[in-house]
């Protein structure tokens, strides 16, 4: 069992399978494409990733790649879109408004989103949701506020429970 970590692939040995057993939502090839950019094209291996139901998909890492990355990657690369937009969420689907405030040196930029969440959800899942929407700005969560209220990520309370049955408001501030 590997464990997320920060050790290079170079350990492995080309053709090894890896296994995957845990799960993720949603698909986005921006953190592939970065890993590319910032390791660049030498030293490059194959793995090839496994699923239980016989899919599989080959990659191409650049060998300073860490396994940490190579798993993100392979979770945002490898799940069928029509599985992911076929999952329901829990509890009523809502919808909030997401503003990004991201400071640049004296001046600070703003951007709006819409979210979609189940009422059952988790802040934490909440998190992750807009933690994946980011990997295409490059940027980490400094403080996400949820309503006004500062939340993190090992929050596990689910939006009905903090009072959330209808729109809502998160600020994310990178």
């Amino acid at each position: 069992m590997i464990k997320e970590d920060e050790l290079s692939i170079e350990e492995i040995p080309e053709g090894a399978e890896i296994n995957i057993i845990e799960e993720r939502y949603i698909p986005n090839t921006c953190y592939y494409d970065n890993l590319k950019k910032k390791y660049g094209n030498d030293d490059i291996r194959n793995i090839t990733f496994k699923k239980s139901d016989g899919y599989q998909k080959v990659l191409q890492f650049p060998g300073k790649a860490t396994l940490s990355d190579v798993k993100i990657s392979f979770y945002m690369n490898i799940y069928d879109t029509m599985k992911i937009y076929n999952r329901k969420e829990f509890g009523k689907i809502i919808m909030g408004n997401l503003t990004f405030k991201i400071k640049r040196e004296e001046k600070e930029d703003i951007q709006n989103l819409t979210i979609e969440i189940g009422t059952l959800e988790s802040t934490s899942r909440l998190y992750k949701k807009i933690v994946n929407v980011l990997l295409c700005r490059e940027k980490k969560i400094k403080k996400l506020y949820l309503n006004n209220k500062e939340i993190n990520r090992e929050d596990v309370e689910s939006l009905k429970s903090l009072g959330i049955k209808e729109g809502f408001n998160v600020v994310a501030e990178l």
